[in-house]
């Protein structure tokens, strides 16, 4: 209590609060009736969103072809946000601006392609929003076939032939 119309409180924040937070104001009832609630307030504890960065991106190689799967990652920040958040990974082709959209994990996500689009350029961001706010990383320019990891080459037959000339 700081005077009798001002009070101070200090709240750790921690997951393990339960939200909301509720402080009561009560008074005294002119009638001596008891005490009485005459205001009270509802507190969210949390974070606003960090800013999510280090994205990278990769495709594989499926089969004959590539997979239609891109999966990016990215550092979701040091801080826990405590209060619901969404990540959301968005892409765009800067070709034929083509715009994807898809909701992620806290340090991941995939977009699925009708087919991958190669020689192209994608523009690559993940958006992440709560109560408290709502950030967009730094956008990722790449070309697309830059990001494809292909299988590694295989042997398919290997045989020593008579005649060929040792080493």
């Amino acid at each position: 209590r700081i005077n009798d119309s001002t009070v101070s409180v200090t709240v750790n924040v921690t997951r393990e609060l339960e939200n909301p937070l509720k402080c009561n104001v009560l008074a005294r009832s002119p009638s001596n009736m008891g005490i009485r609630n005459v205001h009270c307030l509802f507190f969210t504890v949390g974070y606003p969103p960090e800013k999510p960065d280090n994205l990278s991106c990769i495709v594989l190689q499926s089969g004959k072809g590539l997979s239609p799967i891109m999966t990016c990652f990215w550092n979701p920040g040091e801080r826990d946000p405590i209060l619901n958040t969404t990540y959301t990974l968005l892409v765009e082709t800067i070709v034929n601006r083509e715009k994807y959209r898809a909701a992620a994990r806290r340090d991941r996500g995939s977009v699925v392609f009708r087919v991958y689009p190669m020689f192209t350029v994608l523009n690559i961001s993940v958006e992440v929003e709560n109560p408290l706010g709502k950030v967009r990383s730094d956008a990722v320019i790449l070309d697309s076939e830059d990001i494809v990891k292909t299988d590694p080459r295989r042997m398919w037959k290997w045989s020593l032939r008579s005649g060929f000339p040792h080493l």
